[in-house]
């Protein structure tokens, strides 16, 4: 298990790598200068976060967060844009291709770490809720068993209510309530059926 998060900082002058791993110095930061040596290192590395700089010579920033998201085993990593440009349509296209937020340069220390920080807490947290999730799964099968059972419960009830209802208001001359207890029986297996979805939607929302 790791001691501390590994972040791939990719930008092409080494003054600002240099920068960056000053900044994030109690962190396992991986210096890369350029788009297809930060997908080769992605390639071999288990990375946590990853710094992206915008304007890049050969493959721009857009380009390698695309190839990184078409990637089953890197789409899932959280990308914040490193970028001069901070307009309106700047910022929003970094949103656009997929990254997480965006830090402003000329760096500003403070900022950088405080994004870095709630990121990384961010991930930590989904790790930890999906880890509760899979505890909880033999306790959502348990439970949506017993829903299924009570709902096949509630099928047979329907049925030999129904029957036996319809045969005693013959003999009688009653009223037929048949039908009104088939409607209470199908809006109970409904309601059954609603709390299945819901436990379901619950638990997959992680």
């Amino acid at each position: 298990m790791k001691q501390k998060p590994t972040i791939l900082a990719v930008d092409d002058t080494e003054l600002n790598l240099d920068i960056m791993v000053h900044i994030l110095k109690n962190y396992d930061v991986i210096p890369s200068v350029s788009g297809e040596d930060a997908l080769q290192i992605l390639a071999e590395e288990d990375v946590d976060l990853i710094l992206l700089d915008v304007v890049m010579p050969d493959m721009d920033g857009f380009e390698i967060c695309k190839k990184i998201k078409q990637n089953p085993k890197t789409k899932a990593i959280p990308i914040i844009f490193v970028t001069v440009k901070n307009s309106e349509q700047d910022i929003k296209q970094c949103f656009e291709f997929g990254g997480v937020d965006y830090v402003s340069k000329p760096f500003n220390a403070i900022e950088l770490l405080s994004r870095v920080q709630t990121h990384l807490a961010l991930i930590a947290c989904r790790v930890n809720v999906c880890k509760k999730l899979e505890k909880m799964e033999p306790d959502r099968d348990r439970l949506i068993g017993v829903l299924q059972n009570i709902s096949n419960a509630i099928s047979n009830l329907s049925d030999l209510n129904t029957t036996g209802l319809k045969t005693a208001n013959k003999n009688d001359n009653n009223v037929d309530h048949s039908r009104d207890i088939k409607l209470i029986f199908s809006k109970s297996k409904k309601l059954i059926n609603s709390m299945k979805e819901k436990i379901n939607i619950e638990l997959n929302a992680g």
